[in-house]
């Protein structure tokens, strides 16, 4: 049985840093065959009230058009639940195609950055 080309874990923000915020690491290749995979983790972690989620794809090897979606709908998702999503870390290859496709200029590296808690205290 051949291995998955493509993994993700989970795991909490430090509370001090933003309150419902997961970290996921990515690793492989975020695709046709896994991006439905990424998304349905991210709109999960959306259900049990994350505000934050700040997606690390230092480890992901390529990244296509099914995977770049998956992304945009899941923080579409988030920001439709008054949350947010941000990437944080970047392999060459999703670098090259964030950059190619003007997302990475909407990424923030700093999870306080636009925190939704922050409008709603003035």
């Amino acid at each position: 049985m051949a291995e998955p080309t493509f993994s993700f874990d989970a795991s909490t923000v430090d509370p001090r840093d933003h309150e419902h915020g997961w970290l996921l690491k990515a690793r492989g290749d975020l695709d046709l065959d896994s991006a439905d995979q990424l998304y349905q983790g991210i709109a999960n972690l959306a259900e049990h009230h994350a505000t934050l989620v700040v997606l690390d794809l230092t480890d992901v090897e390529f990244l296509d058009s099914t995977g770049l979606r998956a992304i945009v709908n899941a923080g579409d998702l988030l920001k439709e639940r008054g949350g947010r999503l941000i990437i944080d870390g970047m392999s060459g290859a999703a670098k090259r195609v964030l950059e190619i496709t003007s997302l990475l200029e909407h990424c923030s590296s700093d999870p306080r950055a636009g925190d939704p808690r922050d409008s709603a205290n003035g």
